[in-house]
Parts: structure tokens; sequence; C-alpha cells
């Protein structure tokens, strides 16, 4: 090999060679030759095996996803060198694992960087006992630290010498990302791709890594807790893959156990089992306990009369949203890659679109936090693309759709005025809508499985003037209400192809609101103030005829009960903060009309008779 050109010299121990500084002899580690023995992927260590035996292109690239172990296959055949169960030429040999982070130390520069590796190279050609593995090849080549680490040339260089054996990992994403820009890596190196192991297996791997994770944190871990473990990071966590992230979950609930009984001071070790792995998923997607997965069954027997509690006037429509959710959360779609239950939204204004997917998110996930809106209207132009999935080349940006899912892989999209977006912005969608997935502007793979998808359009922008819907009817034009609907019905398929209307799992059409809809509307937002009042001392009575006022005032057929909370505050929680502003000691408030106009007054309490007045 010809040495780079380098301006410093680097300084190493006199008594420790530059591959000593830098790399970790896989050999060494007891534990994950332990490990090895029940590692899955009995053909692609063949395959590894037989690459490396090769007189010339003897150099392998193993592909797949993080936590998927790739790493855990290399393990595999440094246990397999170590106990003689290889062809002689590998026997003896020793792989050394070179990662980026044991090289940073040691250098100041690219140059010195370069320089490291060549050092570590050639070292490694003396030796010929040596297969170098570069765990993350894709930090070696430019993608880490900003570009500023490129050994590119230095590597095909090895890639292509007959006395060195190169083994290197990178996930699919990353590969994707780099290969275009060095073809050397598919030309010197032959790929093995490592598939995600099925659920069995990842519970036998854990099941032994257990005894690692027992000794090192001092504690018992309960087979349930990885059962557990594996299920819950399977159902919530499908951006990863097994057994890594079941791993990352049990080891974080290890460190949890131990922080939290050294602080309770509790005598004897803690024990990890599967309630404490339900608290550290808990808290890692800010899902309440009580809405996971396994503990949701008897919500979603309910899930009608939940939605039902917040949307009024629409029993219908939460009947089908209600219908799809649970064939998703059982895990019986047809397509489990797709998000979990992809809705059309359509109605005029002000019916409860919106706070039906509302409702949604607070009943799957427990917080409006896990609400994600994105509106349409912010996605006219031409780069309406690049500003959802990102883009590459100059003024490169991440795209809003990576920045959400990093944040929120559990969440409810809800898609606002998809009549008005971009013609780029479809394609996006459709693939999201049919397979759950899309590339963003980096070349990784977005998953939209642990979501649920609501697209919202409102009818008025799909008909024609004549044909326009209002969002209330008055009792007497409540027979109207069929003919509304297929009137939106049918501008709707007029509107939008049949492509994209085939990739909901329901068309949820919305009806207008009833007078006696708005009502319950009305009284459930009076209903909250009252909460709100209560945790503050105050009790608040409200008779049904300012109820009856406020959701007469309230019905709109232009906007149905889209000014309903306008009107609630100003009719009612306006009086009640200026009463409460001059009687701060009112601890009972009562609201009444009179002459049409909502009045506040204190409640006395009736105080008991003396007894002179009872004579």
């Amino acid at each position: 090999m010809e040495q780079p050109e380098v301006i410093r010299e680097v300084k190493s121990h006199e008594d420790e060679s530059i591959l000593d500084q830098i790399s970790l002899d896989l050999s060494q580690s007891l534990f994950e030759r332990k490990f090895g023995s029940i590692v899955p992927w009995k053909e692609e260590v063949n395959r590894l095996l037989e690459t490396l035996q090769k007189r010339t292109n003897h150099n392998v690239l193993m592909l797949g996803p993080t936590g998927v172990g790739k790493r855990t296959m290399v393990m595999r055949l440094a246990e397999q060198i170590a106990a003689g169960r290889v062809p002689s030429r590998l026997r003896n040999k020793k792989i050394l694992e070179i990662g980026l982070q044991s090289v940073l130390p040691l250098i100041q520069d690219s140059e010195e960087f370069e320089k490291i590796l060549f050092l570590a190279v050639k070292e490694a050609l003396d030796r010929k006992d040596v297969i170098l593995y570069f765990n993350q090849l894709d930090n070696f080549i430019g993608t880490a630290e900003g570009g500023f680490l490129d050994a590119s040339y230095l590597l095909d260089a090895a890639t292509r010498q007959r006395d060195l054996q190169v083994i290197a990992s990178m996930s699919d994403w990353a590969y994707r990302k780099v290969v275009n820009e060095n073809s050397w890596i598919r030309y010197n190196m032959a790929s093995v791709t490592i598939q995600e192991p099925s659920r069995d297996m990842a519970k036998k791997i854990l099941r032994v890594v257990r005894a690692k994770l027992e000794k090192f944190h001092e504690l018992e871990i309960t087979t349930e807790a990885v059962d557990r473990a594996i299920d819950l990071s399977n159902y919530y966590l499908k951006t990863r893959v097994l057994p890594g992230k079941a791993l990352e979950i049990l080891d974080e609930a290890c460190a949890e156990a131990v922080i939290r009984n050294m602080r309770s001071r509790t005598a004897g070790g803690a024990v990890v089992d599967g309630k404490a792995i339900e608290r550290t998923l808990s808290n890692r997607l800010g899902i309440p306990i009580e809405k996971l997965h396994h503990r949701a069954g008897s919500d979603l027997l309910l899930l009608e009369d939940r939605l039902g509690q917040r949307v009024k006037g629409q029993d219908r429509a939460i009947a089908q949203v209600a219908d799809v959710i649970r064939v998703a959360k059982q895990n019986l779609s047809a397509k489990p890659q797709r998000p979990d239950g992809v809705f059309f939204f359509v109605g005029p204004n002000g019916v409860g679109k919106n706070e039906l997917a509302r409702s949604l998110a607070l009943e799957l996930f427990g917080s409006e936090e896990h609400l994600i809106r994105l509106d349409m209207t912010q996605y006219t132009e031409d780069d309406a693309a690049m500003k959802l999935i990102g883009g590459r080349g100059p003024g490169e940006t991440k795209g809003i759709l990576p920045r959400i899912l990093a944040h929120r892989p559990n969440a409810v999209f809800v898609i606002e005025g998809i009549e008005k977006a971009n013609s780029k912005v479809g394609p996006i969608l459709l693939q999201i809508l049919n397979d759950g997935q899309v590339v963003d502007g980096e070349g990784r793979m977005l998953s939209f499985a642990s979501t649920t998808m609501v697209v919202i359009a409102n009818s008025d922008n799909l008909l024609g003037e004549e044909e326009k819907t209002v969002g209330f009817t008055e009792a007497a034009e409540t027979n109207k209400i069929e003919n509304q609907r297929k009137a939106i019905e049918n501008g709707t398929r007029s509107f939008f192809g049949t492509e994209f209307l085939m990739s909901f799992d329901e068309l949820v059409f919305f009806d207008p609101l009833t007078p006696e809809s708005i009502c319950e509307i009305t009284e459930l937002q009076i209903a909250q103030i009252e909460e709100r009042l209560y945790e503050r001392g105050i009790i608040l009575t409200v008779p049904h005829e300012v109820i009856q006022f406020v959701a007469d005032e309230g019905g709109s057929k232009t906007g149905g009960a889209s000014h309903l909370a306008r009107l609630v505050e100003t009719h009612i929680l306006q009086p009640i903060s200026r009463y409460l502003l001059k009687h701060p000691n009112a601890k009972k408030v009562r609201v009444a009309l009179k002459k049409k106009r909502v009045v506040v007054s204190g409640v006395r309490d009736k105080k008991p008779a003396s007894s002179s007045q009872k004579k």
C-alpha cells in the first residue's frame, strides 16, 4: 500500500501498537461467546465464512437495521475461530473491531485520521493474523463529523489487498446513502443481509443476555420482564428491530430499578418484572400505563362510548372509526406495516371532525401531545415535498415528517385541507396511506406503522355553491340530512380520484348537527368549566335554561358548532371571571338568565334557625 502524505506524527506508546490502541479483540469477550451459541443466522454465518475463505475478493459487508445483531454475528465468527471450528486458513486469526469513537481521541485533523487508519491497516498486513472489522463503515467514509473524516480512498485500497480480510457493517439506509459515491464498496465487498429474528428467537436471545444484565446491575430480572420487553417493544417501537429494541428497554428498566431501589433504601436487591418494563416504556413514550396495548382491551370494547362522551351527534362516524381501530390494535390487519387506522373525514365546518381526531389521540395515547396536525395550506408551493420529507443538495432540509416521527412515533396524524395541497404531496401521502412508509430525503425509510392517519376535508370546498351543505339543521329540516350526506359523498368521489379514496380504511362522512346535538355539546363545554372551578374549591350551578340559551345562539348553519366555544366563553366564562375578581372568597356561584342575558351571583349557605325562632 502506498502511504498517504501527512503533516503530523501521531504519538503512540512505545510498548503498544496502533491496532492495540484503536481496536477491540472480539475473541476476548467471554460473554458474547456464550451469546453466540444461539445466534439464529446460520446461513449468514456460513456465507461469511465462505467469503473470508476465498483467495481474492474476500471481504464482507453486513447490511441490516440498527439493533438486528450484525455485531453479534461477528462475535459468533470470533467464537468459532477460537474454538477451531473454521477452515485452516482462518485458524489462529483474530477479529479486531475498529470503531470511530476509538480513533477520535488520537487525532486532531482529517490527515491524522487517515494516517492512523493507514498505520492500522499496514500493521494488520504485516501481522497476517488479523481480520479487521469496521463497525458502522459509513462513519469512516464522510458521513460522521459533518463529512470531516473521510478515509474512503484508504479503505478502497485496503479491501483490494490479497493478504488482508475486512469485515464491515452498516444499516441499509446508510448503504443507499453512500454507495453511489463509493462504488468500491459494491465491487470489493460481498454483501450479507441480516434479517430480524423472530419473536421466539428474540426471547431466547434475551433470556441468555438476562444473566449478563443481572450481573452488571446486581439485580434480578424475571422471565415475565423479558417477555414483556419483547412484546411491548415489538408493538410500540415498530421503526426498530428485535432483539436490539427489547434489549434497550430491558437495560433501561434495570437502570431505573437500581436508582429507585437506592432512593427508597429498600433492603435486598431490586427486581425487574413486567410492571417495571411497563413503567419504562410508559415514561419513554409518554403513554399512560393503563393505555398500553396489552392493558387497553376493555377500553377498545367501549371505544364507541368513550369517544361519544366527547363527540356528539356523530354516532355513525364514531362506530366506523372504532371498528377499524379494534382490528388494527389486535394485529389482525392484512398489512401490519400500515398505520393503525387510515381515515378520511369529510363534512361541513364545525361538525366534529377535528374533535373526533383529538378524542382518538386521548383514547389511544392518553394525551393531546400525541395529536400531530399538518395544515396543507402550508404545502401549496412546489417545495412542498421537500418540506415534508427533506432533500439533498444545496439548502438541504431535514423535513417535517422525519423530525416528528423521531419525537412522536406513536401519534394520531391529522392532515387538514388536503384539497388545497400541492400535487407533489399526493404521491407521498399515497405511499404513507397504502404502505405505511416512505423514503425521506436522506434515503432513510420512515415508518408510520405506529400512527393513526386522519385526513380531513371540508365538504364545502368540494361542492358548487348550489350544492354546499350546512353544519347545523333546524328540527324541521332533519329530514334533509340524508340528502346532504349523499351530496357530500358524490362531491367527494368526484373531486378525488379512485386510487386516493381506495387508500383509506374508511371514508367517514359527518352529518350536520341537530339542535339536540348542539345542546349536548354546550352542556359538555360548560361541564368542563365546572370541573376547573371545582378543582379550585368553587361549585358552579348552571340551570338548563342557560345551557339552552347558549346552544340556540351557538348553532350556526355556516359554522356548525365551531363558534360555540367562543359563545360559552362570552356568556359563561367571562361573567364568572368578573364575579370572582370582585368576590375572591366565593365558594358557590350560580348563573341565571335574565332578559336574554346571563348574570352571575353568589350562593349563600342557609344558616340554621335559632331556638327562639323555632318556638
